[in-house]
């Protein structure tokens, strides 16, 4: 059996941002149906033990997600090394990844630079060739290699809606939702 292909989210406390994002990526990942994927979620500060916020259970329900439980956990080395793709909520999650596991740095991204590069991808500067990618590890080494080519985002983090009220959570939830949009479609293979 192929081993799969491990997305890790990252943020502060893993209370919020990343179990958010594991969760809305996984359902989107089912509704695409791309299988063989593992998402997981982590902190650099990680509030370990706690659940996932109410606001951030609430907010995603009131969209239609279906939230499961979450049991915060540290983003260690170890963790960090059995992913081939980390997302990171901010710059600073993405310095403290690599800090952590400094050959991190060849895979970990923010959540926004990932889907900015994953829009580039599918559709190129005309100047720019990129080969055709067989699996998803192919398509993140395909994906890292735009880094040079692709416009960068304005803003790279997504805030932080940490004791801020239902709302700031809404709104965090909303800013996530295109982006993990553009995360599943990069990880649709047009293998024929």
């Amino acid at each position: 059996m192929v081993e799969p292909f491990r997305i890790l989210m990252v943020c502060t406390g893993n209370i919020c941002r990343s179990p958010m994002a594991e969760q809305m990526l996984r359902q989107k990942f089912a509704e695409r149906n791309i299988k063989n994927v593992v998402i997981d979620s982590a902190g650099v500060y990680a509030m370990e033990g706690e659940p996932m916020t109410i606001e951030a259970a609430n907010s995603m329900r009131a969209v239609g997600y279906a939230p499961t439980s979450h049991v915060a956990k540290q983003a260690t080395a170890d963790i960090i090394a059995s992913a081939n793709l980390v997302l990171t909520s901010t710059q600073d999650h993405r310095s403290d990844v690599v800090r952590t596991l400094t050959r991190a740095n060849r895979f970990t991204f923010t959540i926004k630079e990932f889907a900015n590069l994953a829009a580039y991808i599918a559709e190129p500067d005309p100047d720019v060739e990129l080969p055709v990618a067989t699996d998803l590890a192919d398509k993140l080494v395909i994906t890292s290699m735009a880094r040079g080519y692709a416009p960068e985002a304005s803003d790279a983090d997504i805030e932080d809606p940490y004791q801020r009220g239902q709302a700031v959570f809404d709104a965090t939830r909303a800013e996530l939702e295109p982006l993990l949009d553009a995360i599943a479609d990069w990880a649709v293979l047009d293998v024929k």
